[in-house]
């Protein structure tokens, strides 16, 4: 294996799990990401509980991580939007982020198959992996 292979490799981040905990009002979000080599990058957010507001929770917390993993900090990257979308007879997760080193904002989807924090920590993952270099 080449060695551009081998550092590719090294830097993939894949997404392990995504938890919404709701108590006094409150929503309290946990995404874990982990390499292939076994580091963990645990991202944590504090929000409302509206279903909106919980995705965007999950989402902020899902970004915490994924900066945690590329050793950036958190004060570069800031979620901008989530939106929910229907459409072609699926709701989708969309957020945009804004980075001060991007020349445009970064965009990621993800169809919501399940649960919807999962979706958000995807969609955010999608949007920032050639940014971070995570994927």
């Amino acid at each position: 294996m080449n060695n551009a292979l081998t550092e590719r490799h090294r830097r993939v981040v894949r997404y392990i799990t995504a938890d919404l905990t709701i108590a006094l009002n409150q929503c309290r979000a946990t995404v874990e990401l982990r390499r292939d080599s076994g580091e963990v990058y645990v991202g944590e957010s504090v929000g409302r509980c509206l279903e909106l507001d919980s995705v965007e929770t999950a989402a902020r917390a899902a970004l915490n991580a994924a900066c945690s993993a590329a050793g950036v900090s958190p004060s570069g990257l800031r979620l901008q939007g989530v939106s929910l979308v229907d459409r072609f007879g699926s709701r989708t997760v969309v957020v945009t982020i804004f980075a001060d080193e991007a020349e445009k904002p970064l965009v990621g989807s993800c169809v919501i198959t399940g649960d919807i924090s999962r979706a958000a920590a995807l969609a955010v993952l999608n949007a920032t992996n050639r940014f971070l270099e995570l994927g």
